[in-house]
């Protein structure tokens, strides 16, 4: 190779270099604006939340009250639900909560109570 082909592609390089430096920098303030945007958003997220819960905590308080003295029992219902699919195809669970809205012991009396069902389907 020539000495002038070789500065041609030692500046070439340079340049190459440089226009990675900028699009680097770009990158980095992008994400940094974008950092700015996550922590306001993840203290609304947390506020408001806090909000709401201290709203819905006295008509809760109620409703499991409610419940209770309708009947024995604990007032919540928990169930393992699946959730999201993770890349390397396994599956996360989690504990799903709710107010219970059925006999303490629907899930022993399913066996009993299928049989007397007048449709065909899931259960």
């Amino acid at each position: 190779m020539s000495a002038g082909a070789a500065l041609i592609a030692q500046a070439m390089d340079r340049r190459e270099g440089a226009g990675r430096y900028k699009a680097m920098q770009s990158v980095m303030e992008w994400d940094n604006s974008r950092l700015a945007y996550r922590t306001v958003k993840r203290a609304f997220d947390i506020v408001f939340s806090g909000c709401v819960l201290a709203v819905i905590a006295v008509p809760s308080l109620v409703l499991a009250a409610a419940i209770r003295l309708e009947s024995e029992g604990n007032p919540f219902y928990s169930q393992i639900r699946v959730g999201q699919t993770h890349r390397d195809g396994s599956l996360s669970t989690f504990r799903m909560w709710k107010f219970r809205s059925m006999y303490k012991d629907a899930d022993e009396r399913l066996a009993e109570l299928r049989e007397q069902n007048e449709i065909s389907g899931a259960c």
